[in-house]
């Protein structure tokens, strides 16, 4: 048989050993690359946590039981474990307290102020208030976070309307002593007001919730520290000469006696004026509804319920006030536009005036159109308004029993402002509209964009029924049963919901005015 036609099996071993050897190579060589990606790409790790500490974050060690190769990750933030806290110091009526936490690991020590006892400062009123109508001698203790003080004091029951509320205004006057001979100068720690001896004290009976006075007058403020061309003096008074305060809680002979306002007085110092730079100045307030006070007939400041002179730098004697109040009223009543327009800013600050037009606008109030206005002039020529008792505002009718139909609400705006009438008679808003239409309509949406949007004045009201508080609104309304009507519009008593519900509907209707507004 030819050898190369031999079966393989018979064929000698020999001819087999080089293949052989090949496979037991690539066998052994497939072993390690095999052994070689398990040790490198294939892992059995064994996990370690390490927790974390004070100050060093925690994490997680992953190794590997082939190869030791070591991974960290699950990282988890350093933190103190505190104890629960204890009061180190008990909270006084007016003073702070404290509570203490220690960290078990480190030691590290946390402090939280507890809040006094009392939420806001406090008035005590010890005497009798029966002579308040002409002024009652009273000793009155003030406490607060930054001060607290006893002193003598007058209060008399302020305001023309308010009177006749059961829950009343008071004027308040300090001294030294009961001989009444010396002013007794206190700062309270507020607003930048500096020491004074006669404050405010507001009942706010209308508004059980005490804020549209005070917010209305703080917007007013904010309005007079943007002004470009007004009276210097306005810009550097406290709160741009308009009123400011803040909640109190008041108890007389040692009973609760309700939630009021700590507020400035219609005083030479709410308009900052100095009787050496100032010698001929004055603050006059509106006080009715009347022709007069809607600058459509003169007045005698001497004798007339229509105004009340809150200041004079020269005292009783009125004569050249008289004078310089009239030649206002007169040069409003009987001015053609053309003179109007030449000689206005010779007796009135017009940015002043228009933004109080934009004010009542905004925050409709038929109370301030003529009334509860203040007038103040620097050098006996030349006025300016400012804004003052300001509860009925924000839809709240006058006597706070009831809300404004928001159908009466919407008429109230500038659809068309003739010569003698925009929504308002008052002459002194209308022709200063009427004559500076331009910058009537500029200035409203200049102030639409900063101080009279939604959000500032939604957040000025926020801010100040956070600091009243649930238990004084309620206290308040046990001790004084206020009025507290609902509103029909928005279906909500007389709280943030129906200002924010407010707001928004009377600035969206302003809006839809102001775009379409035109001279008549």
């Amino acid at each position: 048989m030819n050898q190369k036609h031999q079966k393989a099996w018979q064929r000698p071993l020999r001819e087999f050993l080089p293949g052989v050897i090949l496979l037991v190579v690539c066998l052994v060589a497939a072993f390690f690359l095999f052994a070689n990606y398990i040790y490198h790409n294939i892992h059995f790790f064994e996990s370690e946590t390490i927790a974390p500490t004070c100050h060093s974050e925690g994490y997680t060690v992953h190794t590997c039981t082939l190869c030791g190769d070591t991974r960290t990750g699950d990282y988890t933030t350093a933190e103190h474990t505190y104890t629960l806290p204890y009061t180190v110091r008990e909270p006084g009526k007016s003073t702070v307290g404290m509570q203490a936490s220690y960290c078990t690991g480190c030691g590290d020590c946390v402090l939280t102020d507890l809040a006094p006892l009392q939420m806001m400062p406090v008035v005590y009123i010890e005497g009798s208030l029966a002579d308040a109508a002409v002024g009652s001698t009273v000793t009155l203790t003030y406490e607060s976070y930054e001060t607290c003080f006893t002193t003598t004091a007058v209060m008399k029951v302020q305001g023309f309307t308010a009177a006749g509320f059961p829950k009343k205004n008071y004027n308040v006057r300090l001294y030294t002593d009961e001989t009444l001979q010396n002013r007794q100068k206190v700062d309270l720690g507020w607003g930048g007001w500096g020491e004074q001896s006669k404050y405010t004290i507001k009942a706010n009976y209308i508004d059980c919730s005490h804020a549209r006075n005070i917010v209305s007058c703080r917007l007013f403020g904010q309005m007079v520290k943007t002004r470009t061309s007004t009276i210097p003096e306005l810009r550097a008074a406290p709160n741009g000469g308009c009123t400011d305060g803040y909640p109190i809680r008041m108890y007389h002979n040692g009973e609760f006696f309700g939630i009021y306002t700590m507020n400035i007085p219609k005083d030479k110092w709410m308009f900052g004026v100095d009787e050496n730079k100032h010698p001929y100045s004055a603050i006059v307030t509106a006080q009715m509804h009347s022709a007069t006070n809607k600058f459509n007939g003169t007045t005698d400041l001497y004798n007339t319920v229509d105004w009340d002179v809150e200041y004079c730098s020269t005292g009783t004697d009125m004569d050249w006030l008289n004078e310089s109040f009239n030649d206002l009223i007169r040069f409003v009543r009987d001015s053609d536009v053309s003179t109007f327009r030449r000689n206005a800013h010779k007796y009135i600050d017009i940015e002043a005036v228009l933004d109080y037009a934009i004010m009542c606008f905004v925050m409709y109030g038929p109370d301030n159109w003529d009334k509860n206005a203040v007038y103040v002039t620097y050098d006996g020529v030349k006025w300016a308004p400012s804004l003052y008792d300001a509860d009925c505002a924000f839809g709240l009718h006058w006597n706070g029993q009831s809300f404004w139909n928001f159908s009466d609400i919407e008429n109230c705006a500038p659809y068309e402002i003739t010569w003698n009438r925009a929504y308002t008679n008052n002459l002194l808003l209308v022709r200063v509209m009427y004559a500076f239409f331009d910058d009537f309509v500029y200035r409203y949406y200049t102030l639409r964009d900063t101080v009279l949007s939604d959000e500032n004045m939604i957040a000025a009201f926020e801010s100040f029924f956070d600091s009243v508080g649930e238990e004084n609104y309620e206290a308040d309304a046990d001790r004084w049963g206020l009025p507290n009507p609902t509103d029909a519009a928005s279906g909500e008593k007389n709280n943030i919901y129906q200002i924010r519900y407010f707001i928004r509907r009377r600035m969206a209707a302003l809006d839809k005015a102001m775009e379409n507004v035109r001279l008549g």
